[in-house]
């Protein structure tokens, strides 16, 4: 699959995202890969970079579904009613 292409005023700030994410461990680099594709690079309100992954034409061609159905929200909050130990996630990095 070809790469596509980035507008040369993005060039450095997704050069730059890209190196943040191998030095944080999300990325690694690799020489080749059965599960390339594409990177969309999308500039965010605070100018800030986001990367995200194409995987229409790769990965998605391959993956199993899986057909279980979401619980409701209403039948997990019935679920959680009485409960005593909670998590946080830390969604700094997500849709901001």
């Amino acid at each position: 699959m070809r790469a596509r292409s980035v507008a040369y005023a993005l060039r450095a700030p997704v050069e730059r995202a890209l190196h943040d994410m191998v030095r944080d461990d999300i990325l690694t680099p690799v020489d080749r890969s059965d599960w390339a594709t594409s990177i969309v690079a999308v500039v965010k309100k605070d100018g800030n970079i986001r990367i995200c992954a194409d995987y229409k034409l790769t990965l998605n061609k391959v993956i199993e579904v899986d057909r279980y159905p979401l619980p409701k929200v209403e039948d997990v909050l019935a679920r959680l009613h009485g409960g005593e130990k909670f998590s946080k996630i830390d969604l700094s990095q997500a849709y901001a």
